[in-house]
């Protein structure tokens, strides 16, 4: 009852604002919709009678928790542009901010995210290595493909940095064999396989895990499209800090800008010491 007169209050005052999305009960955020625009005849009635694979929401570093907050945040008419209330929750003083598309898309069908994680051998033969990524997702006929790919490349982009491990990570010096770690066989102290074939850089396996990650990624979004409702299509910008560097990587129109720091510098004095007099003179 509170909800229905909440929502008859803001429909008087911003009557542009959308509902939000129908997430139904159980788990997934089952249940239809009435603001479903995807597909066409059967289609629709098909796809609107799917589950969520993911309730919306905006990224959660905006912290955008209420009802009323992500409403607001697709006012068409205000716009607002939205920032992270506490900036410490991105690394190295990222900024970041996000606008509704006026007129275009009833929600926002863009998504963000970005995770700070660390890689560590199970035979603690290894360092630890730390890395962070960053991902944008620019949603297309829906905002299920941007959301659901905001809450798993991660997760995927771990599991194929976890499978070049031991050819990433110095190895710890260690003359004692026993201090390598129980239950680790000569297979693991020899050098990996791959490196009596051919040699690859640490770089090129990077580049080799973040290509592997857009395919199984595409893969995942291409099953859900049957069992999703507003599954969509997205583009994907990805920026990966690991071991020193930064590799980027999109698919679609997405496109990422490299801006190094410019120092200022006084331009020369080219100009003769006279040239002002005679200017003020008039000769």
């Amino acid at each position: 009852m509170f909800n229905r007169l909440k929502n008859r209050v803001l429909t008087v005052v911003g009557p542009d604002i959308p509902a939000l999305p129908s997430s139904g009960t159980g788990s997934g955020g089952g249940g239809s919709s009435g603001h479903h625009h995807h597909g066409r005849g059967g289609d629709d009635h098909h796809k609107g009678s799917l589950p969520e694979k993911f309730r919306y929401a905006r990224p959660q570093f905006l912290q955008l928790l209420t009802y009323d907050e992500l409403k607001a945040s697709a006012d068409h008419n205000v716009r607002p542009i939205i920032v992270p209330r506490d900036i410490s929750l991105l690394p190295w003083s990222t900024g970041y901010a996000e606008c509704v598309n006026s007129g275009k898309s009833e929600w926002n069908e863009d998504q963000a995210a970005f995770h700070r994680q660390v890689l560590s051998h199970p035979s603690k033969q290894y360092h630890d290595l730390p890395y962070t990524y960053f991902g944008t997702y620019d949603g297309h006929a829906g905002y299920g493909a941007a959301l659901a790919a905001s809450n798993q490349f991660h997760h995927i982009l771990h599991e194929k940095l976890v499978d070049i491990i031991d050819l990433l990570m110095p190895r710890v010096e260690s003359d004692d064999p026993v201090a390598i770690g129980p239950g680790v066989g000569l297979s693991a102290i020899l050098p990996h396989p791959i490196l009596f074939h051919k040699q690859v850089s640490k770089d090129e396996l990077i580049v080799g895990a973040l290509e592997a990650a857009f395919a199984d990624m595409d893969a995942v979004l291409a099953e859900d499209r049957d069992k999703y409702r507003n599954a969509g299509g997205c583009t994907a910008l990805v920026a990966l800090f690991i071991l020193g560097k930064l590799f980027v990587a999109n698919a679609g129109d997405s496109r990422g800008v490299l801006c190094k720091r410019v120092h200022r510098k006084r331009a020369p004095n080219l100009r003769p010491p006279s040239f002002h007099e005679e200017g003020m003179n008039g000769d």
